[in-house]
């Protein structure tokens, strides 16, 4: 017998032991966890190798017919596509929803047929799911149920809807029930599409690390298959959103927010019984319209809750698309399916807000900045290689500028690539820009031409404004503010701007909450002026109010209105209203004014700031009135000589 022979037999009875050990462990499937799943599976190649090119193949037929061949019309490659996505399993169904959200990528009719993944998908049959329901409950579903209808109401990815009546009060309820077999497919697709991510994400241009966001893709898609989890994130949500929980003061003004209750004695890992909410799809524009509701409102409701999500509570619906949005015949904004929920660190919440303000506001070097905070930037890449790139972003040779937070990203990463440079989506940072996407795209689907970014622009002011830390009111000051102190009047016409939008679209300067806010940033606006470190801003300020005084007044001594004077006069009146929103919020709370003025007065940088400013107006005022005299004088003599 040769050597090779016995090593041949030796392997296969080391392969054979280990299957066979394998194959009488218990699966790992309590939890996430992808190291375990790569020996469950490594023990089985033929698994992986067939699951692998069931993938491929699908993919490259996709690629080759609608990408390459052009097969059919717009309509029947989006068909094409969604078949071949449902096809392939949950996993890739997960990412045909996520698709569906983004028109910046796909065509219309590639994004109005991917919204059938959303719940239209084909139910599983009604057997199975009644013998789930008794294995889950431990006992017969007659017995729990009054009612159960035969066909569910919605089927979608991961399980499917049935309308239900509790024995004993006939409450109306949703019971959702998970597909059979879902957590060994979801768990196989995590192994195999690292695999290829690893393979192929080089060879493609991929810069983001494509193994880490297939894993977290992958494995949020496993923590929404426990529905003891989803009823926890249900709970907590409706706690902090539900207008009947909170009183609206997590929701504008007029802005209604409902979320189903959860019953847990009839919620398991598989099953979750949910309260029954009436209502249409935010995307059923000839409903909402024979209901008679405002889809602005409805919309303004969902961008104010998304931000508020993301910015300040840090507790987010990361799966926020047309399927899980709803509209009651109330006008309430109904959330469901909180499968896939996530959290935000208050770092990266404070790194977002600078991000935002910082693109709008045209700033490459903060935006700089914020990207690096967020790692969306390599370290390797000094900061003044980063603001080259960037700046063509904010110049018309490099395109419009985007105005959805999808594009950009995308914009900010083509300009990088442009640039070889570096750019990548942090995993951690994944579901808030696939949640970002979600909200985007529905917003756009209710509202045609809706712009998310210029209409949430106010809602980021007042996290701005309302988070008193040192690091964000050093940001404040970073934006009206330029490094030699002198004032950006333009930033803060903007800032004053977007604050009587907020005010005006959440029922009026008197809503409390935001009132408190602003008052608090007009108290620490002026006392960073009145302390040493604002001499700088103080001094530039007196001198810019000077300058407008004294260009005024020259225009009247000249006896006539310029162009250039009307500018200043508009200036004026613009600051003017601006001016009297602030000043109606200073008097709103007389304790707050009273200790504001007193502290005012008792500063001596204060008095001494004030009476230069008297003086200086008193200045320019003699000084223009006797050469407005003189030159009055001077028009009437030479009147009287051409007489």
């Amino acid at each position: 017998m040769t050597t090779t022979t016995v090593r041949m037999r030796a392997w296969w009875r080391r392969a054979s032991r280990a299957a066979s050990t394998a194959a009488n462990a218990s699966p790992p499937w309590s939890t996430y966890d992808l190291e375990a799943f790569r020996k469950h599976y490594y023990l089985r190649p033929h698994r992986l190798a067939r699951r692998a090119w069931q993938i491929l193949s699908r993919v490259g037929y996709l690629r080759l017919v609608n990408g390459i061949l052009k097969r059919g019309s717009m309509e029947e490659r989006a068909v094409r596509l969604r078949i071949g996505l449902t096809t392939l399993g949950p996993s890739f169904v997960k990412l045909g929803q996520a698709l569906a959200t983004r028109p910046d990528l796909l065509p219309p009719e590639y994004c109005l047929e991917l919204t059938k993944l959303q719940d239209r998908l084909p139910p599983f049959p009604e057997e199975e799911a009644r013998q789930i329901l008794k294995e889950e409950l431990q006992q017969d579903p007659k017995e729990v149920f009054e009612s159960f209808s035969h066909y569910p109401v919605g089927a979608a990815s991961l399980g499917q809807v049935y309308k239900a009546r509790l024995r004993g009060d006939a409450t109306a309820v949703a019971v959702k029930v998970q597909r059979p077999r879902l957590q060994e497919q979801v768990a196989l697709d995590a192994v195999v599409l690292s695999m290829l991510a690893k393979r192929y994400a080089g060879k493609y241009g991929i810069q983001s690390d494509a193994a880490l966001l297939v894993d977290e893709l992958v494995g949020r898609i496993f923590l929404e298959l426990d529905y003891k989890r989803e009823a926890n994130n249900l709970d907590r949500f409706r706690k902090l959103y539900d207008t009947r929980e909170t009183h609206g003061t997590n929701t504008p003004p007029g802005g209604i927010v409902h979320v189903p209750k959860v019953f847990y004695q009839h919620s398991t890992r598989k099953v979750i019984t949910m309260e029954w909410m009436d209502g249409i799809k935010l995307t059923d524009q000839e409903g909402v319209r024979r209901l008679g509701l405002d889809t602005q409102k409805l919309v303004e409701t969902g961008v104010f809750c998304g931000i508020k999500q993301l910015l300040e509570d840090g507790f987010f619906h990361a799966d926020a698309h047309p399927g899980n949005l709803m509209a009651s015949p109330g006008g309430a904004l109904i959330y469901l399916d909180f499968g896939n929920v996530a959290e935000v660190h208050k770092s990266d919440r404070d790194g977002l807000v600078k991000a935002f303000v910082a693109y709008v506001n045209n700033d490459p070097a903060a935006l700089v900045l914020a990207l690096q905070s967020l790692d969306f930037l390599s370290p390797s890449t000094t900061t003044g290689d980063w603001i080259a790139a960037l700046s063509p972003v904010f110049e018309e040779k490099a395109g419009p500028k985007k105005m959805d937070f999808a594009g950009a990203v995308q914009h900010i990463a083509n300009v990088a690539k442009l640039a070889d440079i570096p750019f990548r989506v942090p995993p951690r940072l994944a579901p808030v820009i696939r949640s970002l996407a979600a909200l985007e795209g529905t917003a756009s689907a209710v509202q045609s031409g809706f712009q998310v970014v210029s209409r949430s622009y106010p809602y980021v002011l007042r996290v701005l404004l309302k988070d008193r830390s040192p690091e964000m009111r050093r940001m404040l000051l970073s934006i009206v503010l330029n490094t030699d102190g002198t004032v950006r009047w333009n930033r803060v016409k903007r800032l004053t701007e977007a604050v009587q939008n907020s005010n005006n679209e959440t029922g009026g300067w008197g809503f409390s909450e935001y009132q408190e806010t602003y008052v608090q940033a007009l108290e620490d606006g002026i006392l960073f002026l009145l302390s040493e470190q604002g001499n700088q801003t103080r001094r530039a300020l007196e001198l810019d109010l000077l300058d407008a005084y004294r260009s005024t007044l020259g225009e009247f001594a000249d006896g006539s209105l310029s162009t250039r004077g009307k500018m200043i006069f508009s200036r004026l009146y613009r600051t003017s209203e601006q001016s009297s929103f602030a000043l109606r919020l200073l008097v709103s709370d007389p304790n707050f004014f009273i200790q504001l003025v007193s502290t005012t007065t008792v500063q001596s940088d204060g008095l001494r700031a004030l009476f230069g400013l008297f003086l200086g107006l008193c200045r320019e005022t003699g000084t223009k009135a006797v050469e407005g005299t003189l030159l009055t004088i001077s028009r009437q003599m030479h009147r009287w000589t051409a007489a």
